[in-house]
């Protein structure tokens, strides 16, 4: 049997695009049960080169993060390491704290999951979705997990049958899914932890294909819009990625496997007769969600990635003091509680935790319009991201965003 994992940044249409594959009579794709694995992992390596755990706080964005160590040796990893016991405790004790809900038959399913290996432990809890979920006509078994993008070398390495879908959305709509949703998963973030996230996602999704060459054919990316702007080509496509015939069922009948029941959307904006089938309802609702102030910070800060995946800019750039604009940033007791006590949300707190913030984005678009000097032509990676997750990913923003602007009439 064949293994997928689905990922992406949040609200970008992972859950979609599982629930899509689950429909296929051949596949079984659950969707976020183990983050808590990639933690887990993540903090292994932590202690290994003797740095602290980092618990419940978010997975890095590795923007301007002191320990890149930690990112070098994740990159390197093959899950070959003996996992102890300890570790793969707290796994199980997390996804009983934070999915019961989501998953009830999983967490006692969970209870006699062991392994003796990082690679056998994640074998293991994908067995354990197949025993719940699946039946004889499953070929391919898989789970959805956003966030988790710098660990799928080591998952390759790993597993050498297993594929990889990357879902990316205009980071524009996510915000304005985000910021909006209500009920379970609610709750505003800082813009700099989305822009941060989804420009590493971005990157990593650009580098795995085509930076990679052992790795690029095991990797498809599928844009959001696409999908939803001709979902029948996209999903053809998508099958013939993974080996299998299509099926229409894909179309329309989903289901969540965790539940059995019918399962419509996860959008923040479709109800009623928008809630079957796959719409360009909330393509563009961004635009009447977000202000001008917000769209305008986030196209100051990640208009090199929105330029290179072919989304539109407004017809002005914006300038580089687009975040001192009232209403760009959340207020602080708007954001979704389990963030509030990490870093990634206290600069909120302070005028100069903003300043300083936003003076290290300033400093990154500087350097991609070629404002600052960069010594021996490379980006340091003390910096700013890991090289830009590689210095080829940094000529592609650079060149997006030279034609970007000069397409405006302004000077690159």
């Amino acid at each position: 049997m064949d293994e997928l994992l689905v990922s992406g940044m949040f609200r970008s249409g992972t859950t979609l695009v599982s629930r899509i594959l689950s429909a296929h009579p051949a596949a079984l794709v659950v969707s976020d049960p183990y983050v808590y694995f990639f933690k887990a992992l993540r903090d292994h390596h932590r202690r290994a080169l003797g740095l602290g755990a980092m618990g419940g706080r978010p997975t890095p964005h590795w923007f301007l993060d002191p320990d890149q160590v930690v990112l070098q040796a994740i990159q390197g990893d093959d899950l070959s390491a003996p996992i102890d016991p300890a570790s793969q405790e707290r796994i199980r004790a997390d996804v009983a704290e934070w999915k019961s809900a989501q998953h009830p038959a999983l967490v006692t399913a969970l209870e006699g999951v062991r392994g003796e290996t990082w690679r056998d432990f994640f074998s293991a809890l994908l067995a354990a979705l197949f025993r719940l979920y699946g039946d004889d006509t499953v070929r391919i078994l898989g789970t959805k997990v956003s966030w988790c993008d710098e660990f799928i070398p080591a998952l390759a390495r790993a597993m050498p049958r297993m594929r990889f879908v990357l879902v990316v959305r205009d980071v524009r709509a996510v915000v304005a899914s985000q910021n909006r949703r209500e009920g379970a998963g609610s709750g505003k973030r800082p813009l700099l932890f989305y822009l941060r996230h989804w420009r590493k996602s971005v990157a990593l999704t650009a580098r795995w294909l085509h930076d990679t060459p052992w790795l690029a054919e095991r990797v498809h990316m599928l844009r959001y819009e696409d999908l939803a702007r001709a979902p029948e080509p996209r999903l053809r496509e998508l099958c013939g990625f993974l080996g299998l015939e299509w099926c229409s069922r894909m179309l329309t009948d989903w289901t969540d496997p965790a539940r059995g029941d019918s399962w419509t959307h996860n959008s923040t904006f479709r109800s009623g007769a928008e809630g079957r089938g796959i719409s360009t309802t909330s393509i563009d609702r961004w635009r009447s969600v977000l202000t001008p102030a917000e769209v305008a910070a986030i196209e100051a800060y990640a208009g090199p990635e929105l330029a290179w995946l072919g989304y539109p800019l407004s017809p002005t750039i914006a300038p580089d003091d687009a975040w001192t604009r009232a209403g760009v940033e959340p207020p602080f007791d708007q954001l979704s509680r389990w963030l509030q006590p990490f870093p990634e949300a206290q600069y909120l707190r302070s005028p100069a935790g903003m300043a300083r913030e936003y003076a290290a984005e300033i400093l990154r678009r500087s350097m991609l319009e070629g404002r600052s000097t960069l010594e021996g032509g490379a980006v340091p990676a003390a910096l700013m991201e890991p090289m830009f997750f590689g210095e080829a990913h940094y000529h592609r923003l650079r060149a997006a965003w030279q034609a970007a602007r000069s397409e405006r009439g302004e000077r690159p």
